[in-house]
């Protein structure tokens, strides 16, 4: 299942992506037919290139639509959990309609007002997919193959772990093939084979991958993402968006590598951590500092080289603080290490917005208010799951250094930050689409919160933390529906 959800949000990806590049072709139709292009012909001749990007979109759309679907069945085949039942049928309303919008426009040659729900309805696509994998790498167990060992399954009558699963107390069960064959029965030993080279290349891929910590990357990416529709107010040509989300990709991989190569001491004593590949001996520390030191060097020289020097200097500093200012300094010193080191995480949607206008506006630093102003309730929510972990390795995390009460109101006050300033994009341009969405969101994070403080229940962090993650895609994807909707 985690495997089919990473395909799913991919190609979900590659349809935005693929109708960006269908945009920028023209305005005018190459295949103004469908499921064909013209004249009953899937490929006609004598159109050049300039049916291909229509083509490549109807193409992905048919992928999306079968893998979307598929992951839908397979949840509901597995028992997985409500909220991941909700979202996987959420998806697959939307990729049908998707579809369907998209056939209607093509069928009505770009009747006014479709194209705008087109736009809306894949944005709401893409913010569902990215809420689906982050429930997946954030808490999800993976039931047993059907293959299992009969000793693994569980005992007749007895119900199996579910997908979307919370498990208790670990937040971050990792899903990896990696971990899975750690956890394993010890076998006999099996004599060198390709297959088994194969395997052990697999194992270190996934581990290095793992370095960079995708979980987080994919909601920087929506951040990254969001801004550049939002600043253009449209989609921006399908070469600025690849360019920029890879390079953003590298930068926060790479990031992301370096923190694990200086918290390998600590990783290897938290049981939240002790699964990286640089805690458990996998990785040394010199490939993992080297990896890391590539991939930063890589984004810097491609979004200078093809994008624009003030996206790369924006996603070099906010690398630069993440890993000296908050993993060298503040990480190990202060309980106001997630508020000052927040700002790190916030820098995604300065790229996406320098990469579309060469400048910032002041939207651009509402945007990364929202997410410097989100980032405290958030960890905390996670650090009261957590505090006795940060105690065994001296990390002063708020609730280690003021208790758990201090940590709570602290939770609604910023809580309630984060409400005001993110209404403030309604002063620069955004309007009843992102009001709508922005009340809807903070008054349900506000609630969450004030109810935390109000009840000592680790079962309300629990539900305040994940809230949050889904927070911040959909009122970035609300954000987008306004520009898209309304400009």
């Amino acid at each position: 299942f985690v495997a089919l959800a990473t395909l799913a949000t991919a190609i979900v990806l590659a349809l935005m992506l693929t109708g960006s590049w269908a945009g920028a072709a023209g305005p005018t139709l190459a295949c103004p037919e469908w499921p064909a292009c013209r004249a009953g012909t899937m490929f006609p001749t004598g159109d050049g290139a300039a049916v291909w990007p229509e083509l490549a979109h109807r193409a992905v759309a048919a992928l999306g639509v079968v893998a979307v679907l598929a992951m839908a069945a397979l949840a509901w085949r597995r028992g997985a959990s409500r909220s991941l039942q909700a979202l996987t049928v959420a998806a697959s309303t939307l990729v049908v309609l998707e579809a369907l919008v998209g056939a209607d426009l093509v069928l009505s040659l770009g009747r006014a007002g479709l194209s705008a729900l087109h736009l809306a309805t894949g944005t709401l696509l893409w913010a569902t997919m990215v809420a689906i994998l982050v429930l997946v790498w954030h808490g999800s167990t993976v039931p047993a193959r059907r293959s299992a060992p009969a000793a693994a399954r569980p005992a007749p009558g007895s119900a199996g772990p579910a997908i979307g699963a919370t498990p208790a107390p670990d937040l971050a069960v990792s899903a990896s093939p990696v971990t899975a064959t750690a956890q394993a029965p010890a076998v006999a030993p099996r004599p060198a084979t390709a297959a088994t080279g194969t395997a052990r290349f697999t194992a270190i891929l996934n581990d290095y991958v793992a370095l960079t910590k995708p979980n987080i990357l994919s909601l920087l990416l929506v951040t990254t993402l969001g801004a550049m529709l939002v600043a253009a107010e449209g989609i921006p040509t399908f070469a600025l968006v690849f360019w920029t989300m890879l390079g953003g990709t590298l930068a926060a991989g790479g990031a992301n590598a370096i923190n694990c190569f200086v918290d390998r001491d600590i990783d290897a004593v938290m049981r939240r951590t002790q699964h990286r590949a640089t805690a458990a001996g996998r990785v040394s520390p010199a490939a993992a500092l080297t990896f890391g030191l590539v991939l930063s060097a890589l984004a810097v020289i491609l979004l200078a080289w093809l994008v624009n020097p003030l996206a790369a200097a924006l996603a070099l500093s906010g690398n630069l603080f993440y890993v000296l200012i908050y993993t060298c300094w503040l990480k190990r010193t202060t309980p106001q290490n997630i508020v000052i080191g927040g700002a790190a995480g916030a820098v995604p949607p300065l790229v996406g917005w320098a990469a579309v206008t060469g400048s910032l506006d002041p939207i651009a630093w509402l945007l990364f208010a929202i997410i410097f102003f989100w980032t405290p309730p958030h960890f905390w929510a996670l650090a009261l799951l957590k505090y006795k972990e940060y105690d065994s390795v001296s990390v002063p995390m708020l609730p280690v250094v003021a208790g758990e009460e201090v940590t709570r109101r602290q939770i609604v006050i910023y809580s309630a930050l984060l409400a005001l300033v993110a209404l403030l994009p309604l002063a620069f341009g955004l309007g009843w689409v992102y009001a709508l969405g922005s009340l809807i969101l903070n008054g349900l994070f506000l609630g969450k919160a004030i109810r935390l403080w109000r009840t000592a229940d680790m079962a309300h962090a629990r539900d305040l933390f994940f809230f949050s993650l889904w927070y911040l895609a959909v009122i970035f994807a609300a954000a987008v529906a306004d520009r898209l909707i309304l400009a």
